[in-house]
């Protein structure tokens, strides 16, 4: 049996384990309905994973983003109540990057496809959106394109989100002209 952090009890194959550095995630995946580990059993993970506890996929991540509604842009304070602030996705940003990050090129780019209807980006005027709907830019190009949903100024351009987020470049800027 597999216990969750949301005190409940399923067969194993039905649980997600996280990475060892994502505990910190494990509230946020509770409240997505995601059936994550309970973190007092985090040293049993390696023989969950031997009788068919799989490890959680990007997919159900954005399947539980899909559920709390976030499949368009959504102000930040108007997000389900666990994800109103910048500190509250910092752990699903930082599992997020790391599962993405351990993967073949061409798994990651069905991860990221998964994702790129799900809202997990905020912008500078505080809108969480879709990876494909902003941009990373330099100071300049957003001071001539204020219309353009820009990535928060806070958040790194070699982690998620930042990491993929499109650069604004000279073809965005003419398709805009």
């Amino acid at each position: 049996v597999f216990y969750t952090a949301a005190d409940e009890w399923l067969r194993p194959a039905d649980g997600r384990l996280l990475p060892h550095a994502s505990a910190a995630a494990a509230p946020l995946l509770t409240a997505l309905h995601i059936p994550v580990l309970h973190p007092n059993l985090a040293d049993y993970a390696t023989l969950l994973r031997q009788i068919g506890t799989p490890p959680i996929p990007v997919g159900d991540v954005a399947e539980g983003l899909r559920r709390a509604g976030l499949v368009r842009a959504v102000p930040l304070h108007e997000a389900p109540p666990f994800l109103r602030s910048l500190d509250a996705w910092r752990p699903l940003w930082a599992l997020l990057d790391g599962l993405l990050r351990g993967q073949p090129p061409a798994e990651r780019a069905a991860a990221l496809d998964e994702l790129k209807g799900c809202a997990v980006a905020l912008t500078e005027r505080m809108v969480l959106r879709p990876l494909p709907q902003l941009y990373r830019g330099q100071p300049e190009a957003q001071a001539l394109f204020p219309e353009v949903a820009w990535l928060h100024p806070t958040l790194p351009a070699d982690s998620f989100p930042g990491r993929y987020v499109p650069t604004f470049g000279v073809r965005q800027a003419v398709e805009r002209l």
